[in-house]
Formats: structure tokens, sequence, C-alpha cells
């Protein structure tokens, strides 16, 4: 199952999303594939894995690329994965993946490259398939960039279905038009594709203005994109949040705390409960 996480609005827990539910769906065990699409890395860095993403080259001239950048530029297989947390990662660089983009708008705006890298596809002349990474996978998490170009499209038309980070307050609700026409956009490469869950982040019980979002989302959200599921809200935890990033662990792992890491644990094999369910 391939799932890419996506919001064009930024800072709403996209990247963290991605993480913690990888981190949960690891420990029911399941083998997990995270990849970074956003040129921004922090999903790399937040795992502690920019310093293996750098790109190198040999004596001889040859280029080792952690990166999807070959893969998407060139369609060729993925290279080997890295390690975090007992799941895969295919890491981002930002030095590659900010020109890649630039690269596919010039030479080749294709947005279906990626689907092709993770499900297989023909060698060039039609000798032959190169096998696809995704098999090897229960689940393949994607985090695409916040934004519309050939990246996320690339993201966005891998995908089996679409998982929203969707924040407790008005800017949750920015996106929602671009999103739909982001998904209709893709149909042509991915028609089955479908927005499949909103996973409600960054809540804050006390604040009386989360509590009316969260009532109101069923209602909004159903006129974009009637059917989806709304998960039950990830509580903002500005503490534990920022240690993750600081620390590379992440929270479930890492939170100084071990009634955090209990209570961490439990509120995302919830919401992956809830995944779970959406996409059967």
């Amino acid at each position: 199952m391939i799932l890419t996480f996506f919001n064009h609005a930024g800072g709403v827990g996209k990247t963290s999303s991605v993480r913690d539910l990888g981190v949960a769906l690891t420990a029911r065990g399941k083998r997990v594939l995270l990849i970074d699409l956003d040129p921004q890395a922090s999903l790399t860095k937040w795992l502690d894995l920019y310093a293996q993403a750098k790109p190198t080259i040999a004596p001889d001239g040859t280029k080792t690329d952690p990166t999807a950048t070959a893969s998407i530029r060139d369609l060729l297989p993925l290279p080997t994965p890295l390690r975090a947390f007992d799941m895969d990662v295919i890491p981002s660089f930002t030095d590659e993946l900010f020109p890649l983009e630039l690269e596919l708008t010039i030479k080749s705006p294709n947005s279906s490259r990626l689907r092709q890298v993770l499900r297989g596809f023909k060698n060039m002349g039609g000798f032959g398939t190169v096998r696809g990474i995704a098999q090897d996978y229960d689940f393949v998490l994607i985090d695409a960039p916040p934004s519309l170009g050939l990246l996320t499209r690339n993201a966005v038309s891998a995908a089996d279905a679409i998982v929203v980070p969707l924040p407790t307050n008005t800017k949750g609700t920015d996106g929602l038009a671009n999103l739909r026409k982001l998904v209709n956009d893709s149909s042509f490469d991915a028609p089955d594709l479908h927005v499949k869950f909103f996973l409600l982040t960054m809540f804050q019980g006390n604040a009386g203005h989360d509590k009316d979002m969260v009532d109101q989302y069923p209602e909004i959200l159903a006129n974009y994109f009637p059917g989806a599921h709304l998960s039950t809200p990830v509580r903002y935890r500005g503490a534990l949040y920022k240690d993750a990033q600081s620390y590379r662990v992440p929270p479930a792992i890492g939170a100084r705390a071990k009634k955090d890491r209990v209570s961490v644990s439990e509120e995302w094999a919830n919401v992956t409960d809830e995944l779970l369910r959406a996409l059967a």
C-alpha cells in the first residue's frame, strides 16, 4: 500500500505524521519504507540521516546518490534504502531535490515517473521489466512537498491513497480546493486514486476554536471529499515534538518520560487503527 501525505499548507504536522505513523506500523511488525520527497528534507533530518543522504563521488567519477533523484529523473530503480528505527528510508538532500523540480519542469514534465519506479516498468526499448520496490513492503509512506509542482504530482500519482494531515484550525481548510484539483489532475495516471483519510493534527483540547473546528470538519470536508474518513485528533505536544526534532528520535521511542512514550505510542496506535479501517 502506497500512501502519500500531502497538504498544500506548510506547518500542519505532515512530516511528523509520516514519521510517527511509520513507527506505529513498524511496531506492529509491518515492513515500512519512508520516502522523503520534500526538498526541505525535514523527515531525513528528524531521523538523523541527512549526513548519509549526501551524494558521494568515487575517484572514477561514479556518483552514489541515496535520494530518489536519479530514479525519478532517469527512470531507474530506487537506490538501496537507509535504515532508521527499523524502517527503510529513501532520504532527501536539498541540493539534489530542489534542482530536480526545475529540471523535470523544463525537460520532462511527467508526473508518473515515481509511480513507475515503485510499481515496476519496462526497460528502455521494451525489453524486459524492472521490478518495483513497493512489493517488498507492507506500506510505503511518501512525504510530499507542500507545493503543486512536479515532485508533488509524482508523489500523488504514485499513491494508492492520499492522507491529508489537517490541523484543527482554520489554516487546515486553505488548500482543500487545490487538493481536489491535484487529485483530479492525477486521474489519468492513477484513475482509482482517492483522498482516504484526514489526519487531524495539532489539537489543543483547551482551545475552544480547536474543538469548534473538529465539530465543523465533517461538513466542510464532505463538500470536497465525500466518503473520506477523519481521525481522532492528535494532540499538540509542543515540548515532546521539539525534543524529537532536536534529538532526532521519534517521541514514541525517545521521549524522556516513560509515561510520555506510552501516551504517544497509544495515541498513534489508535490513529493507525483508524487509518487501516479507512483503507479496508
